[in-house]
């Protein structure tokens, strides 16, 4: 049966819901601070997002369905801001995002969902901001395209 996960935000919580043709449900509450959860994408059997907790900026969150199986990945840029993942590609498994980590600037990032597999796949900017939309690609390579000052440039990760 096919789900759809949406959020809602009442009196200042967050929440995750789910419906299907049974009817609707609330997963999880993610936070009480009234900021909204964004870029709901399925990767898989696990949906990835952007959402702010109680504790963190925005950062990377993801749910299986289950009010247990909802939480932080990681706390990629830990200030009150956060890193603002975004941009979510289901790639060979994993998430493709971008994401700032206050280090290298926004960058290419990719997760299984848990905090040891989250890392950043390549710094395609070393010391700049980045721009960039990524792209699944028929060559079972990732496409990013993205932007270095005035220019347009492409760049591929994965198999050959």
């Amino acid at each position: 049966m096919q789900a759809v996960y949406f959020t809602r935000t009442i009196a200042r919580s967050n929440q995750l819901w789910t419906a299907d043709a049974d009817g609707s449900r609330l997963i999880s509450t993610i936070n009480t601070t009234g900021k909204g959860a964004y870029d709901l994408t399925m990767v898989g059997s696990r949906l990835f997002m952007n959402a702010a907790g109680n504790e963190t900026g925005n950062e990377l969150w993801t749910s299986d369905g289950t009010p247990a199986g909802t939480r932080l990945v990681k706390d990629i840029f830990p200030r009150l801001g956060g890193s603002y993942p975004g941009n979510f590609k289901s790639f060979q498994g994993s998430a493709y995002f971008s994401a700032e980590d206050g280090v290298n600037g926004r960058e290419l990032w990719k997760s299984d969902g848990t905090d040891a597999g989250t890392s950043l796949v390549k710094d395609i900017n070393p010391g700049g901001k980045l721009e960039q939309s990524i792209y699944p690609s028929r060559t079972r390579r990732l496409v990013i395209l993205h932007r270095l000052g005035q220019q347009l440039q492409r760049s591929a990760v994965g198999e050959r």
